[in-house]
């Protein structure tokens, strides 16, 4: 460029500035300041610190570069996951630099309901990366997920955020299952995930509210058979004259068994739950109107099959699992609708897979 053949003015100098992408051109009086005409220059991962050599009134034709100094290392996403041990969800990995971890939060949000996870130590994985959780239900698998990672640059409130969908990556799972062994494994799990979705919106999504999934990979009508083994068990003792069972699948699953009682009082001091493999369940029980209601929540899909007993002092017991709705509206008596049929056996089908892929795993 500084061979260019130029007409000027005898009293002009030419100038050009030199800046990453971008470069300029000027013609300058001589005693002039130059000055560079576009936007500051700008170069990923680096800050723009000035001009080489510095910028003086020009007094002869004269070449500028841009000098740029490295950024410090941002808090940034690398990566995404399924969930596929059971949990419907989706973890994140981001590279938190040491200076930004303090007071940190990630911010999901999942068609406008918000939930926070604070930056903890035992977030960090032993690559260094820190991994955060996004746990959702069957009907948003299809929702945009946004995941907003807050953090404190000097003053500085800034945040750095990624948008994906469930749907997405377990279509890109199953597509990429012939070339990547791994994707391979988890394909079943994948399709079984995204079936009880798409089966779960026809049924419970009837207006509308969720983002729609867009295909299913098997007619689930062919597994509308009965099950056996999953059936609830009732003995009733002094004081509990009936028990009745529903299972909630809009939020995270979790089993309702309401008790009418008489002359009896349930609270956690005569009351426990207790799982026939070992496994352990947050419950509650609470007075709903003229019942009681134990509430047993954080059961994920390889856990659909343990058998909960709840035992209230007076010598009454009831044993049941998730999966005995299932079994429930499966069985040939059943008066629900297909749609709900369908989704029970895309749920139980999610079941044997999720559960398939945790053993192997």
């Amino acid at each position: 460029v500084e061979h260019l053949l130029i007409r000027r003015k005898a009293d002009e100098r030419a100038v050009f500035f030199r800046g990453g992408d971008d470069a300029a051109f000027q013609e300058v009086a001589a005693g002039e300041m130059p000055v560079y005409p576009l936007e500051t220059p700008a170069k990923d991962g680096y800050i723009f610190s000035g001009w080489t050599p510095a910028i003086v009134p020009a007094s002869g034709n004269a070449v500028y570069t841009a000098v740029y100094t490295a950024e410090s290392p941002r808090p940034k996403f690398m990566g995404r996951q399924i969930v596929l041990s059971g949990q419907i969800g989706m973890y994140y990995y981001l590279s938190i630099p040491e200076a930004y971890v303090s007071g940190s939060f990630m911010e999901f949000d999942v068609g406008g309901e918000k939930t926070t996870v604070q930056t903890t130590a035992e977030l960090k994985q032993q690559d260094g990366r820190f991994r955060f959780l996004c746990g959702i239900n069957a009907l948003q698998m299809a929702d945009a997920i946004t995941a907003i990672f807050h953090y404190t640059d000097g003053e500085t409130e800034k945040t750095v955020e990624y948008v994906t969908t469930v749907e997405e990556y377990l279509d890109i799972l199953v597509t990429n299952a012939e070339n990547i062994p791994a994707y391979a494994a988890a394909a079943g799990t994948a399709m079984a995930m995204n079936d009880y979705g798409y089966y779960s919106q026809l049924a419970l999504d009837t207006e509308g509210t969720h983002g729609r999934m867009k295909k299913t990979y098997r007619d689930v009508s062919e597994l509308i058979t009965a099950l056996e083994g999953y059936g609830i068990t009732a003995v009733y003792g002094a004081g509990v004259k009936s028990a009745s069972y529903s299972l909630s699948l809009t939020s995270e699953t979790k089993i309702n068994l309401f008790f009418v009682t008489e002359g009896l009082e349930l609270t956690k001091e005569n009351t426990t739950v207790t799982a026939n493999d070992g496994a352990t369940f947050d419950w509650t029980v609470e007075r709903v109107e003229d019942r009681y209601r134990v509430e047993i929540t954080g059961i994920n899909a390889v856990e659909l099959g343990s058998a909960l007993t709840v035992a209230i002092d007076g010598g009454t017991t009831v044993t049941a699992s998730a999966l005995s709705y299932v079994q429930q509206v499966l069985s040939p008596d059943s008066t629900v609708t297909d749609a709900v049929k369908h989704a029970a056996a895309a749920l139980y089908s999610f079941f044997c897979e999720a559960r398939r892929y945790n053993d192997n795993h």
